[in-house]
């Protein structure tokens, strides 16, 4: 299974950044670990600023799974037109 989540930013509400996994909880641990050093979305610098910045006003994202599906190339398909 494949889930398509959002990443809200909890000062606003607003959506920050759109992925895709197929093991939601565990890379809602790894952001919420994400250190300039040590970062899963390391190919991402701006995702690493805003989770570094969120951490350091103790706030962490809200993680929203948005859709499932069995098929990976669907699932790529739903993360770009989301």
């Amino acid at each position: 299974m494949f889930y398509i989540y959002a990443l809200l930013d909890p000062r606003n509400n607003s959506v920050y950044y759109i992925g895709m996994s197929k093991n939601p909880e565990q890379r809602q641990k790894d952001y919420e670990k994400c250190t300039h050093e040590n970062s899963y979305a390391s190919h991402n610098p701006f995702l690493v600023d805003w989770l570094v910045t969120l951490r350091e006003q103790n706030l962490k994202p809200f993680f929203l799974v948005l859709q499932t599906t069995q098929d990976r190339k669907l699932a790529y398909i739903a993360e770009g037109q989301i």
